[in-house]
């Protein structure tokens, strides 16, 4: 039977928070069973903090036998380094957001993107669709506090800003230029690892680095613009109009098929934008027109139970006891 349960993923300005966050969800939901839950991977002091923070221990080495079982949030995984986990663990669980890892001896396959039947030839180790995502119960409630209030955006006054931890473009000053050259009196708050290096002429800049609660950022402000990561499912699920430019070209065939459901709009590729290209597409995002087409479909499409159907689907591979 499965007593321990570990999660590989990486944590750090490289690779940024999203795998970390989302295994925390995962973990903080299955933490009510009789599991032992630990953390293994590039993990900086930020990440290590979370992790302890959440309840949780980080292994040193990597000790796995047929009590055990993985779950695997990392891109740079091979058929032949997920294969070594499988012979020494009971059961292998990947999170596999570009269909990059379907082989037989994975038990099973997590692909919560939206549309993801689209373009994943499934098989019966799958699960598919943001109806599986896993979402805090914080962003819940802050999605509850964004339906009571969707009908008051009358005006932007208040932008969220995050590119990722590793602004590989150096895109955030280009963004943060071109919102200036349309907004007037709002106040634009960047999360991100460096400070920008710009002067605001018509609004306020206000920066933090990465924090643990990033709820209460969602709950403040009006409008997002991100680097086409998780950012835009979780601004998305919030009722948060969002623009994403995308840092690599799969985060941005992915902000497509988003941008086609009316969940968030399309700034193209960091490496690509023109500063007069990327005024011109900010005004269409923070157009009237656009922002309540995005509110609309966001109420409609995310299931707030979603996190609850990932974690269910998880316990049934495990056999989980309570």
């Amino acid at each position: 039977m499965i007593s321990r349960l570990v999660f590989i993923c990486d944590g750090n300005k490289k690779v940024g928070f999203g795998h970390l966050s989302r295994c925390l969800t995962m973990a903080i939901a299955l933490a009510e069973s009789a599991l032992e839950i630990y953390f293994y991977g590039e993990l900086n002091i930020q990440a290590s903090e979370r992790v302890d923070k959440a309840g949780f221990a980080t292994l040193e080495a990597l000790n796995l036998d047929d009590r055990t079982a993985v779950i695997v949030d990392c891109y740079q995984q091979t058929e032949a380094s997920l294969f070594a986990l499988k012979k020494q663990c009971a059961n292998l669980l990947v999170v596999d957001d570009f269909d990059n890892y379907r082989f037989e001896f994975i038990d099973l396959i997590i692909n919560a993107r939206v549309c993801a039947e689209r373009f994943v030839n499934s098989s019966d180790k799958h699960i598919l669709g943001a109806q599986f995502f896993p979402f805090s119960p914080n962003l819940k409630q802050v999605r509850e506090y964004k339906l009571q209030r969707v009908h008051e955006i009358s005006k932007v006054t208040n932008v969220l800003l995050i590119i990722g931890a590793s602004d590989r473009f150096f895109i955030t000053d280009t963004v943060l230029m071109a919102i200036d050259q349309i907004l007037v009196g709002a106040q634009i708050t960047v999360l991100a690892g460096s400070k920008p290096n710009v002067d605001l002429k018509h609004n306020t800049l206000r920066y933090h680095s990465f924090v643990n609660n990033i709820a209460e950022y969602y709950s403040s402000h009006d409008v997002v613009i991100n680097g086409g990561g998780s950012v835009k499912y979780e601004s998305g699920f919030c009722i948060l109009p969002n623009a994403a430019i995308s840092q690599t070209q799969e985060q941005r065939d992915d902000t497509i098929i988003l941008a086609e459901q009316k969940l968030c709009f399309d700034l193209g590729l960091a490496e690509e934008v023109h500063v007069e290209e990327l005024v011109n597409n900010l005004k269409t995002f923070l157009s009237d027109e656009e922002l309540k087409m995005q509110l609309r479909h966001m109420r409609q499409y995310y299931n707030t139970e979603s996190l609850e159907a990932l974690v269910k689907s998880i316990e049934q591979v495990l056999d989980v006891r309570y």
